[in-house]
């Protein structure tokens, strides 16, 4: 069984070559382009603002794509894969598209409830795994929430030690800093590491008594 379908947005003529328009799905907010002639549908949600606004976004060639450039930040997106040229950590999710009898579908899953994805560590391994996600435009199906027993964001492990040694300072060797994870979405408890996972009833408890259910 399909586990995506087909939805009718709007007529072909609505849109305006090389501009964008703003579509609601199923509670969804995307971003309709017209370039050349073919359809392009991405999630209006871009993720270094944090708002709905690349609909607005003006769209061009950039290293052979066609993409469309965030209004606030002017980030640019590839219309037919999401990806961000500047940030792969800020790719967005990019849909099939057809026209069919002059009106344009386009083709989304049949839930976008977003997953809870809790992350027992904010190490280099458990942020890379992050990181994956992101950079593969999946990132927003999911609610991240990261545990981590240091009162700071990440840092590179591999170089602690000159740290220690005073040949460079701690922020040197930050990797994410808390500012990082809140651009991104992602909830961060620091200095609060996860204690006690229950992976019957899919919950963990941090040492403050933080309980949460994935």
């Amino acid at each position: 069984m399909s586990n995506a379908r087909w939805h009718e947005v709007c007529a072909l003529e609505d849109l305006i070559e090389g501009a964008g328009v703003a579509a609601l799905i199923g509670g969804r907010q995307l971003a309709l382009f017209q370039v050349h002639g073919r359809v392009y549908a991405l999630d209006n949600y871009d993720p270094a603002s944090r708002a709905n606004v690349l609909s607005r976004g003006l769209t061009g060639n950039l290293q052979g794509e066609r993409v469309v450039a965030s209004p606030i930040y002017k980030n640019h997106f590839v219309l037919a894969s999401g990806r961000c040229i500047e940030d792969p950590t800020f790719n967005v999710s990019a849909y099939p598209t057809r026209v069919t009898d002059g009106r344009v579908f386009v083709e989304s899953p049949d839930r976008w409830r977003r997953t809870r994805l809790v992350v027992a560590g904010n190490g280099m391994a458990g942020m890379r795994t992050v990181e994956e996600l992101l950079k593969l435009g999946i990132a927003d199906r999911f609610s991240i929430t990261v545990f981590g027993a240091e009162p700071r964001g990440n840092y590179n492990r591999i170089l602690l030690s000159p740290v220690l040694s005073g040949e460079q300072q701690a922020d040197d060797i930050m990797l994410h800093r808390p500012n990082w994870y809140t651009r991104r979405g992602i909830t961060l408890h620091s200095g609060d590491p996860i204690v006690a996972i229950d992976r019957k009833r899919r919950t963990v408890r941090s040492r403050s008594g933080r309980r949460f259910r994935a």
